[in-house]
């Protein structure tokens, strides 16, 4: 693994982290019937043609969430153009959920209420956003495939998050305040290293989270295709 640049966290100062090769998952214009909620400015605002869906039932029960989850997991549904399900995690879930979100390979999110409602009064909506792009990041990786040369698979789930979190900011739905924030918070659950290979199984150090977190953001501000931006 190559170990990833701090880039900054100040969007303005990401010109160095443009992706230059090319790859699928570009950003367009949205059709009709297509446009994103709270979303403003939708021509300048594009969004993502992903298609994911889970690839199989869920292996364990989906329980209802409520309708603030819901609305933050229809905005990246909408972003992405897909039709993923986030679950509340029942009894045979695996781990726990009450401070936790997970996403898996099959196109399934689990998370609890407590959690997501959690996450908005102590960190902010745009965090609580974040976590849940993040989880969908794992679906685009379980659909698409892990890019050849890439950052762990959690620093790449980051990149995605990031990448999601750019459209938040075209449509004015971010400040640079609120992405600070949401990079801070991302430190703290850091649990790297920096040893290339004993990180493979981690979500990195607070450095290499903040800046998948940043390459993400940039990227879509650029126009860089997702796949390309992401490969790290």
């Amino acid at each position: 693994m190559k170990r990833i640049a701090l880039c900054g966290v100040v969007v303005l100062g990401l010109g160095a982290c443009a992706a230059e090769d090319t790859g699928d998952l570009a950003p367009q214009p949205p059709g009709p019937g297509q446009s994103l909620a709270d979303n403003k400015t939708d021509a300048k605002c594009p969004i993502v043609p992903a298609h994911v869906m889970p690839s199989s039932p869920s292996e364990v029960s989906c329980a209802p969430l409520g309708d603030t989850t819901n609305a933050l997991l229809a905005d990246i549904n909408q972003f992405w153009m897909s039709q993923t399900t986030a679950c509340a995690c029942g009894p045979d879930f695996p781990q726990s959920c009450t401070h936790n979100a997970f996403g898996t390979l099959t196109g399934w999110m689990y998370t609890s209420d407590e959690f997501i409602a959690t996450l908005i009064a102590t960190r902010g909506v745009v965090t609580a956003r974040s976590v849940l792009a993040h989880e969908f990041g794992h679906l685009i990786q379980g659909m698409y495939g892990k890019p050849e040369l890439t950052q762990p698979t959690e620093l790449q789930a980051d990149c995605y998050s990031g990448y999601y979190l750019g459209s938040l900011v075209c449509r004015g739905l971010a400040t640079e305040p609120d992405l600070v924030q949401t990079l801070a918070n991302a430190c703290i659950a850091a649990d790297g290293t920096g040893d290339p290979i004993a990180d493979l199984q981690t979500h990195g150090t607070c450095e290499q989270r903040a800046s998948a977190l940043a390459i993400g953001i940039h990227g879509y501000l650029t126009g860089t295709p997702a796949l390309a931006a992401c490969r790290i």
